[in-house]
């Protein structure tokens, strides 16, 4: 048995959260009432359940895009959980904005690691939240907290006045038991041979909740091609629909990526296990560095996050990652 708030199961190893939820939120509550009072729009705090470790990102929102942080052990990461060997280099990819209503949404999404992570007793793939968001990995929690009018100042006050999570849209992974073991199910076929790719499982779909409606349903049905995505130096040439791109296209050289490479030479050492993600939501299609270690560039300009409105050219690794809509 296992659940989201008192394990994760990792093959034959069960690392303890040692904290709940409510516990965690009053561990990061007077610093991250400091950001908001300074004017952050959102903060995310990790906390590490053995050693009662805080450490957290806030976010001003002040362009109105979407930001994105990514949790893991690798260095390169924007919340790094160094603690815990069951969390992923590269981890989950957190993702917070406003809607068209200037509501807010925080979408947190497994970068397709082995373990996972847990939401509300739930081992899950993606979660989109509208306001404040905790979820589970490894050893950690993760707090997505959202602004609020009114900031009480005692952490145990704060907690119960935080209002109601909700979560619009929840995407869970397959499981399956091995003499009591938790390990997720493999979603990608793999091919042999040097390179493999395959679309990822199709994600729910966005648009659950009252006035939440992804872009793309405008121009597209769930299956009908949003446009292809090519590398030549890969030979590869697919084309993508809405339930492909809001499921999260990985592009790196670890198998658990859709678009993977074992080509020798100088691009497999620049290319990152987990270097970049395609990513269809309410805001449009993105393309997002995954704390590359060498980053991605468009035009010569390196990026994070890249906004993507038509045809582009993304350079990763001395490769070109090609992706051209569909007329």
């Amino acid at each position: 048995m296992y659940t989201g708030n008192d394990a994760t199961r990792v093959g034959r190893c069960v690392t303890r959260l040692h904290l709940q939820a409510s516990d965690a939120f009053q561990l990061a509550w007077p610093e991250a009432q400091k950001h908001f009072e300074q004017g952050a729009e959102w903060v995310i705090a990790w906390v590490h359940g053995k050693s009662k470790q805080v450490e957290m990102r806030a976010n001003s929102a002040c362009s109105g895009l979407p930001q994105d942080l990514i949790f893991g052990r690798h260095d390169q990461c924007d919340l790094l959980a160094a603690h815990d060997p069951s969390v992923s280099l590269r981890h989950l990819l957190v993702r917070t904005y406003s809607n068209k209503d200037g509501e807010p949404r925080v979408r947190i999404l497994d970068l397709q690691t082995p373990n996972g992570f847990f939401h509300e007793g739930d081992v899950c793939r993606s979660v989109l939240g509208s306001g404040d968001l905790f979820v589970s990995a490894g050893g950690y929690w993760l707090l997505a907290l959202a602004r609020v009018e009114e900031v009480l100042s005692e952490p145990a006050e704060a907690w119960l006045a935080r209002p109601h999570r909700t979560a619009v849209e929840t995407t869970l992974l397959e499981v399956e038991h091995h003499d009591g073991d938790l390990t997720l199910s493999n979603p990608l076929p793999l091919r042999k041979g040097g390179t493999s790719y395959s679309k990822l499982p199709a994600a729910s779909a966005l648009g659950t909740a009252p006035g939440l409606e992804p872009a793309a349903r405008s121009v597209a049905t769930d299956f009908e091609s949003l446009g292809t995505l090519s590398i030549p130096r890969l030979g590869l040439h697919e084309s993508l629909d809405v339930n492909a791109l809001a499921g999260g296209i990985l592009v790196g050289r670890y198998d658990r990526c859709a678009v993977r490479t074992q080509i020798d030479g100088d691009t497999l050492q620049r290319l990152s296990r987990v270097h970049l993600c395609l990513l269809l939501d309410e805001s449009g299609l993105w393309a997002i560095d995954t704390a590359s270690t060498n980053g991605a560039t468009v035009d010569e300009q390196s990026f994070q996050s890249l906004w993507i409105d038509g045809d582009v050219t993304v350079e990763i690794a001395g490769m070109q990652v090609n992706w051209r809509r569909a007329r």
